[in-house]
């Protein structure tokens, strides 16, 4: 059994087709996950038509309740993610993962497989990752909601009028007080709000390399500015890199290689012909300003 933090060392993995199986409980004793996955098994059973997958979950999820069984006692509490293919990884979540798990209100069991597995999806789920806020205003009414990239919650609800509108990432409803408010939206979905947050950053981050890319011609920029996967790479291996603009693509191969320990600025294409669309096209979605 591992600490949660080590999950990172699992981004990498990659399995036949449904063969990697991601797997939390939260807060179920040895005999009630034992009885789980005896029903997961026969669900599975019948979901699957195909022989060779059918064989491979069973066999993948029996080594998993061989394990358990010989490594946690019946009464045992069990906290745990577990990461399941030829061998069983298993990670223990701590006080601040189950903390994340109570002040969220999260789900107490997860399961998914396929070819990978979902190491940051569990890494950003149990982490104090990004928070957006978001004013959600129905009539008189309002909610302050706090969102990340995979959960969601309603922090405070209060009269509009006892809330300061300050600070927001996104702002969205229907009622008349909406109408004196600017860039407000209407009713949204919480994956909408996201979307929308997620799409008002991004343009700040089209703007952000714009001006880079308009001191292209400048002398004070000419030793500062790298380009191209070798002479990143480079630059990357003498950490002489300050910010890093590349696309949300490149970014998921960097840091599978490296730590970072500088500014990445997202760059991804929103329509044709963008910052985004242009970056990729012109630049391979890859630029780097140096410390000097």
């Amino acid at each position: 059994m591992s600490d949660f933090t080590k999950i990172k060392e699992l981004r990498k993995y990659r399995g036949k087709s449904d063969s990697c199986y991601s797997i939390y409980w939260i807060n179920f004793s040895q005999d009630k996950v034992i009885n789980q996955l005896k029903d997961i098994i026969d669900n599975l059973n019948k979901k699957i038509k195909d022989t060779y997958k059918r064989k491979q979950a069973n066999d993948i999820l029996y080594d998993l309740r061989c394990y358990i069984e010989n490594n946690y006692k019946i009464d045992d509490v069990i906290n745990n993610i577990f990461f399941v293919n030829k061998e069983v990884h298993d990670f223990k979540l701590g006080k601040k993962q189950l903390d994340i798990v109570r002040d969220w209100n999260l789900k107490l069991h997860y399961l998914n497989y396929s070819d990978r597995y979902d190491v940051d999806y569990f890494y950003n789920l149990f982490s104090q990752e990004k928070t957006y806020r978001v004013l959600n205003i129905k009539n008189k009414n309002a909610a302050i909601i706090e969102i990340t990239d995979n959960k969601s919650r309603i922090c405070i609800e209060k009269k509009v009028s006892e809330i300061e509108i300050s600070n927001f990432d996104l702002i969205c409803g229907v009622s008349s007080e909406v109408k004196k408010l600017d860039g407000v939206v209407g009713n949204l979905s919480y994956s909408e709000m996201l979307n929308k947050i997620k799409k008002n950053l991004m343009l700040k981050n089209h703007l952000q390399l714009d001006l880079v890319l308009n001191n292209l011609q400048n002398p004070k920029w000419e030793n500062k500015l790298v380009f191209g996967k070798k002479d990143i790479s480079e630059s990357l291996k003498y950490c002489s890199i300050k910010t890093l603009f590349c696309s949300s693509k490149n970014f998921s191969k960097i840091k599978n290689l490296i730590d970072i320990n500088f500014e990445v600025v997202i760059v991804d294409k929103l329509q044709n012909g963008d910052t985004g669309d242009l970056f990729k096209k012109n630049y391979d979605a890859l630029l780097g300003i140096k410390y000097f």
